[in-house]
């Protein structure tokens, strides 16, 4: 069963903004009539990026600013950052000066998720909100803020659904085919996505279930962005099944109502606050615990952790995640990459090796 992408681009209608970062308010964003975009890198080598940034910055936002000074972003004239790490802010800092954009916005997301730190954040999003009211002079008010919300959230809830019919042992769904739809979910069009995903879920339910005759592990992946569909495809091709990705572009991003009642902006900074987490945020506890809580609805077998080169978080997350991973005796593999297929050949060795070593 494909899912029909036809009639997902953004409508020209809508003046376009990116978006960097899985704690972006899409909510905010769609109530100032705009439409949020998520960027992902071009998957190809750097050209000019590593002239305006340390080539000891994670390649991915040196992706980015590539992209943007080769004028490939130009349809972008607004965008809003997040200081999710310190290589985010740099892309900030240099995007500032060097690309030339109507309308640029960067978020302080606090670390941790006590009320003072929800109070800060609220003021944040409300800062966010009137620059947004100034320069599209647009009304933000209570009423499009919960239209707004429930729009995004009836994304949310459709993707729950999908995500039940992966956990099914007998699923015919495959992560290269649920993966490409979660990136579209964040670059496309709400309204009409949400159509298409709703038919597509009654479609899926409808068909039999073919189980396969050779039984695969079935594989978690978390750490760092992945943005290649070619990645979750390359550990299928070596004999498994991802059926859950812990990723800023997949199960992490997707979970968690904001709730319709009360102050609006409110309710969506204690959504994005109390979210499952990435590595940026304080306490590794919180991860684990919602890594442990996929692993068991899942029945997963094994855990790949990829991260990104020099994506710090990640990798100072990492041997704390593996200590407690082999406590439950889940095998766990890490594999390093830079946005660019450069490194799969290596990738595809050490993934059958790792896949031949599980019990399943």
């Amino acid at each position: 069963m494909e899912f029909n992408y036809e009639g997902l681009k953004p409508s020209s209608s809508k003046p376009l903004i990116g978006m960097l970062c899985s704690y972006s308010p899409e909510e905010i964003l769609y109530a100032a009539g705009l439409q949020p975009v998520r960027i992902y890198g071009s998957g190809k080598t750097i050209k000019r990026g590593d002239a305006y940034l340390y080539s000891t910055l994670c390649p991915y936002v040196r992706s980015i600013f590539d992209l943007a000074f080769e004028g490939h972003l130009n349809d972008f004239k607004n965008m809003v950052f997040v200081n999710s790490c310190d290589a985010m802010r740099r892309l900030y800092d240099v995007w500032r000066h060097y690309i030339k954009n109507d309308f640029i916005h960067i978020l302080d997301l606090p670390r941790a998720t006590s009320e003072d730190k929800l109070d800060y954040y609220v003021q944040q999003l409300r800062d966010l909100i009137r620059r947004l009211e100034e320069e599209f002079r647009v009304d933000i008010n209570p009423d499009s803020l919960r239209e707004a919300i429930r729009l995004v959230n009836h994304t949310r809830q459709l993707f729950h659904d999908l995500f039940q019919l992966r956990k099914k042992d007998d699923s015919n769904l495959w992560g290269s085919q649920i993966f490409p739809i979660m990136l579209a979910s964040m670059s496309t069009p709400k309204e009409s996505f949400n159509q298409m995903l709703e038919q597509y879920i009654e479609e899926v339910s409808r068909m039999e279930s073919h189980p396969s005759e050779t039984p695969r592990p079935r594989l978690l992946v978390s750490g760092s962005i992945v943005e290649q569909t070619e990645f979750i495809k390359l550990l299928e091709d070596s004999g498994a099944r991802v059926v859950a990705e812990d990723l800023c572009t997949g199960i992490r991003s997707l979970e968690g109502m904001v709730q319709e009642e009360g102050d609006p902006v409110e309710a969506i900074a204690r959504r994005y606050l109390n979210r499952p987490p990435c590595s940026r945020m304080k306490g590794v506890e919180r991860r684990y615990q919602f890594i442990k809580q996929i692993i068991e609805e899942y029945g997963i077998h094994g855990v790949v952790y990829h991260t990104i080169k020099f994506c710090d978080p990640e990798l100072m997350t990492y041997p704390l995640l593996r200590k407690e991973l082999e406590r439950e005796n889940i095998p766990v593999l890490h594999l390093e990459g830079d946005c660019t297929m450069g490194s799969y050949g290596q990738m595809k060795t050490r993934v059958g090796a790792f896949i031949e070593m599980l019990e399943y």
